[in-house]
This record gives C-alpha cells, sequence and structure tokens, in this order.
C-alpha cells in the first residue's frame, strides 16, 4: 500500500535523525532492545542502523517506544502521540481486514489520521500531495456512493446521534480514557471532535468515541410515603424532635 510506504519513509528520517542523537550506540539500546522478539529476530541479521530494512509495525513501535526521548528531542506536541498511537491501529486494521476489503470511510479517515502524523513529522510536500490525492479518490467514490443511496431512499429520516460541547464521553478503544467534548469540527465523511482528555486537547473522530451515561439513583416519593418516613424517624428517636430543619420538614397530613 502506498500510503504506508509513505509512512514507513518518514519514519526512517524521524528515527535516523533523532535516534543516532540520543546514544552512540543507538542501534543497540533503541532499537533491537526495544522491539517484540519477532522483530528483534530479524533485526539482529541486518546491518547496523539499517532502519529502512524493518516493515512498518516495526519502525511504529520504534518510534512509541522511544517516543519521549523523541518528542524532546524534535519537539513534537501530544496530538503527534495521538496520531502515532492511532496509525498502530490502523496498521494492524489494514494487515488483518476481510477478504472483501474494508470500506471506503474507513479507508479515508485512515488516509486523514496517517495524514495528520506526517504533517506533524514535517513530511514534505510530495508525500502530502500524494495523501492529498489518494484521499480526493476515496471523497469522489463516497461520493457516487452517497448519491445512489439518496436516489434509492429520497425520504431518509435524519439519525444525527452527534455530540455537543460539554458531553462526556470515553475512548471505546480504552474505556478508562473519559473526557469532555469542547469543539465539534467540520468534517466531509465523519464528525470530528476536540476532547479535553488526559490533560490535553484531541482531536477524534465520531466513531473513536462512546457516551458516558450516569444512571440516576433519585427516587420519587409522594407525599404520604415522605410523611410516614418523617414520623417513623421521629418515633424511633425521640430526640430529633428538638431539630427545626427537620421539624421544619415535616408534612402535615
Amino acid at each position: 500500500m502506498e500510503i504506508f510506504s509513505l509512512l514507513n519513509r518518514q519514519l526512517v528520517k524521524v528515527l535516523g535523525n533523532t535516534l543516532s542523537a540520543l546514544d552512540a550506540d543507538w542501534w543497540h539500546s533503541l532499537v533491537l532492545d526495544k522491539l517484540i522478539y519477532q522483530q528483534k529476530s530479524f533485526a539482529v541479521s541486518l546491518p547496523p542502523q539499517a532502519l529502512e530494512r524493518l516493515d512498518l509495525a516495526a519502525l511504529l513501535r520504534l518510534a512509541d517506544q522511544n517516543w519521549y526521548d523523541i518528542a524532546n528531542q524534535s519537539g513534537f506536541n501530544r496530538e503527534a502521540r495521538n496520531w502515532l498511537k492511532q496509525a498502530q491501529t490502523i496498521r494492524n486494521r489494514w494487515a488483518h481486514a476481510p477478504a472483501d476489503g474494508l470500506s471506503d470511510d474507513v479507508r479515508y479517515r485512515d488516509i486523514d489520521t496517517i495524514e495528520r502524523l506526517l504533517q506533524a513529522f514535517a513530511a514534505d510536500n510530495e508525500t502530502l500531495g500524494q495523501i492529498k490525492q489518494e484521499k480526493q479518490e476515496l471523497l469522489n467514490r463516497l461520493a457516487c456512493q452517497q448519491k445512489t443511496l439518496d436516489e434509492a431512499a429520497p425520504e431518509s429520516i435524519s439519525t444525527n446521534t452527534g455530540y455537543k460541547p460539554g458531553d462526556m464521553v470515553r475512548l471505546k478503544a480504552d474505556p478508562r480514557k473519559t473526557g469532555a467534548i469542547t469543539a465539534v469540527l467540520n468534517a466531509e465523511v465523519e464528525n470530528r471532535y476536540q476532547v479535553f482528555i488526559d490533560g490535553s486537547i484531541s482531536s477524534l473522530y465520531e466513531s473513536q468515541l462512546e457516551p458516558i451515561t450516569v444512571a440516576t439513583t433519585r427516587t420519587t416519593v409522594t407525599p404520604d410515603e415522605l410523611h410516614a418516613a418523617m414520623t417513623a424517624l421521629q418515633l424511633r428517636d425521640r430526640g430529633t424532635r428538638h431539630l427545626y430543619s427537620l421539624f421544619a420538614s415535616r408534612i402535615a397530613a
């Protein structure tokens, strides 16, 4: 896939420029020691510093495992880390795609994320231009598909279930991470939102989020039930007769 080849080349450039400046023995300490067993078994057979021989999964892992040093060296922000994490998920999704392939809207969303990661990594205009061309082709196909659907069902019913600023959400991939919607962003295919999460603002797609539902524990009682409960409390504890706030709350029968 050409998109992944572009990302592969940019990762080689970023890692090559930063890791070599962090440690004189960087190939061992920052590459071999960071790879999983299968990746390392292949990497040890390579000449030192041969980053371009590693596959995309290994390069993404190296960027993730060395992120804090790389970010400090190159000035990458927290949002770039978010794009990197998503790129790992995207790589796995495409590597294990079903026989009939991924839908165009999923492909568009994934390529848009890779574009943002490449922008954060300061990719050149030629690289970004190829990404934009691929996105435009997908948009054209999606537009044709939508036109076909509109013609088949002219009386479509709106099912907008988008979020609004202030809504509480959590990440589908990691429900432990929760946050609040701060802004709604315009998007051609899928709604995107700015979410305050983990102490910073991240841009996320609607499909990456799910609402947090807070179960209510409020119980409605009738005046007769409240009167009976208050009377029972006074009978059980005579001292409550002298509490003004409790006395004032009594409800006459």
